[in-house]
């Protein structure tokens, strides 16, 4: 598995239907799902809260222990703490929720719906991404090689293309990968450079994707570098 790097493939998947008109990052995220019940507030929350970890929750609540309903049921039933947009907290849920809103336009899973879009334009053989319910998880249980990381780190160091070929907008990809939030509270001091869309911020600028046990995408366009790092 390479952790959260795999919010990072959700983003992406995001952006294609960006591109397509099909989401709209300031609109409420609720107007994609089909939730019943939601807290006063969580309609304040955008789509572009969750690709930059500004929800307004104070702790992620994905798989909260005596909870049985559905995680996207959930997350709209979660009283919000600040004002969605405000502030910066690390979140799986928002990337789940993601993920959810992909497979609620597409009718596929975003594993399936990246396959012919994304892997197989970048040369990896469709990956196992865990999911639940038909939905990727979104923050998590993607797993790849370090070639496969070095491929989509090229992808984003060309801004979305791929020998010539767009595959999702520079217009999505430079908002992606550029400082969108403040992170400077946060524990780890190589995370408080700032986050984009599901991708951190470098202390030399650029971005990438990260996850657990030191597994880094670096982009580093200054000199048309990409370092794949597994452990």
């Amino acid at each position: 598995s390479i952790y959260s790097i795999s919010k990072s493939f959700t983003s992406v998947a995001v952006g294609m239907l960006v591109d397509k008109g099909r989401i709209d990052l300031d609109k409420p995220a609720i107007r994609y799902l089909n939730v019943s019940t939601a807290v006063e507030g969580a309609d304040a929350i955008t789509v572009r809260h969750l690709l930059t970890m500004t929800t307004g929750h104070d702790r992620c609540h994905l798989f909260d222990e005596g909870v049985d309903k559905h995680p996207v049921e959930a997350f709209f039933q979660v009283p919000l703490s600040t004002v969605p947009g405000t502030h910066f907290m690390y979140e799986n849920h928002a990337s789940f929720i993601l993920s959810a809103i992909v497979t609620a336009l597409t009718k596929q899973t975003v594993n399936d719906f990246l396959d012919e879009r994304l892997y197989q334009k970048i040369g990896i053989v469709k990956p196992v991404w865990k999911e639940l319910d038909g939905v990727s998880y979104g923050a998590f249980g993607l797993e790849l090689g370090a070639l496969d990381m070095a491929r989509f780190g090229h992808f984003c160091l060309n801004e979305g293309s791929w020998k010539g070929e767009t595959i999702v907008s520079r217009t999505y990809m430079r908002e992606a990968l550029k400082f969108q939030v403040p992170t400077a509270h946060v524990d780890n001091p190589r995370d408080r450079f700032g986050y984009g869309y599901q991708f951190w911020i470098n202390d030399f600028g650029d971005a990438r994707a990260a996850g657990m046990f030191k597994q880094y995408i670096v982009v580093q366009r200054e000199f048309g570098v990409v370092f794949a790092v597994q452990s």
